[in-house]
């Protein structure tokens, strides 16, 4: 007996390997995505600009990673004590002006320089509700706690979402043209805004989605709102707020990304250092026992082997803490 609705495995023509530079932007959902590729020492970068919820901000962001563009004085507002900047995540919020364009401008040189030498981008679409300042009509990434009154809150048209992405999609395969691009919609939910109206925005971005892969090339749609809504379609797979998928989910999610975009070689690769990493965070009865230094040696051993193998892979910490019981 069949007791769950599976997501067909798809199966890219295009792979992604250790030799890639891998940048994801947009909501928490990337996080959990961009963590996971990180930890498995691929090259990688994860929302440098913190969570990014709407097509249209990240877009903007994206334009501004492009450009290497860093705001102005003036484009930074106070709320509190707090000076922040509506594009900007609270991460680079501060106490004082100069310090919030110093943490903006060293993330927007970050991601401007791995830009460069990116050939994989994750976009992970999580709402089209959007908030508008009344004193301009733009969109803010961020509220940063300043009253509602300050806004207007709707829904972005599908013609605004696809206009705004497929500016910056031109624009970044004018100066990248071998770029892989893949859209996800989050599947978390953001049922503060309401059941319905979160159904109604999640509509919108798959919709959008399935628009851009139409529109252009080396572009792919990842189902990851499907694997969780359709196939995990039980709150055993939610964390206790019933919102955020938890780590089971996390694993199917992650299993059906390996099986679509990795190689063959690429996975024994990931397993091997999936090994390292089991053994790094196990800690031993006894750390001088003579079996432990086996194991760390063995350890120190496989990462030689895997940056001969591949050498942009970071074991620096892994190193550091074999290396102290051998």
């Amino acid at each position: 007996m069949n007791l769950f609705t599976g997501v067909p495995q798809i199966k890219s023509q295009v792979s992604i390997g250790y030799e890639d530079n891998i940048l994801l932007l947009g909501s928490c959902f990337s996080v959990v995505l961009g963590k996971w590729l990180d930890e498995r020492k691929f090259n990688v970068i994860y929302n440098p600009f913190g969570t990014v919820y709407n097509p249209v901000s990240i877009s903007k962001l994206l334009d501004c990673a492009l450009k290497n563009q860093k705001p102005g004085r003036e484009e930074v507002l106070e709320q509190n004590g707090v000076f922040y900047h509506f594009d900007f995540h609270s991460d680079v919020s501060a106490l004082n002006p100069e310090e919030v364009l110093l943490n903006i401008e060293n993330r927007v040189s970050s991601a401007f320089s791995f830009l460069q030498k990116t050939t994989f981008l994750c976009i992970t679409l999580g709402t089209s509700i959007v908030y508008r300042r009344k004193d301009n009509n733009e969109v803010v990434a961020n509220c940063h706690k300043v009253p509602a009154t300050y806004f207007d809150k709707n829904f972005l048209t599908i013609e605004e979402m696809v206009s705004s992405l497929s500016d910056i999609i031109t624009k970044l395969r004018e100066k990248l043209p071998q770029l892989t691009i893949l859209f996800t919609v989050s599947p978390v939910r953001h049922i503060k805004d309401g059941l319905i109206e979160n159904n109604r925005s999640k509509s919108r971005l798959i919709e959008v989605a399935h628009i851009m892969t139409e529109k252009f090339t080396n572009i792919i749609y990842f189902p990851s709102y499907e694997i969780v809504t359709d196939q995990l379609r039980d709150y055993r797979f939610y964390e206790k707020d019933l919102i955020h998928p938890n780590e089971m989910a996390h694993q199917e999610i992650t299993d059906y990304f390996s099986n679509t975009f990795l190689s063959e070689n690429t996975k024994s690769t990931v397993q091997k250092t999936e090994k390292i990493r089991s053994a790094y965070h196990h800690r031993p009865q006894f750390e001088t026992h003579i079996d432990y230094k086996r194991m760390c040696t063995a350890q120190l051993e496989q990462i030689k082997n895997l940056q001969i193998e591949n050498p942009s892979m970071d074991f620096k910490k892994e190193m550091e803490y074999f290396s102290k019981y051998i």
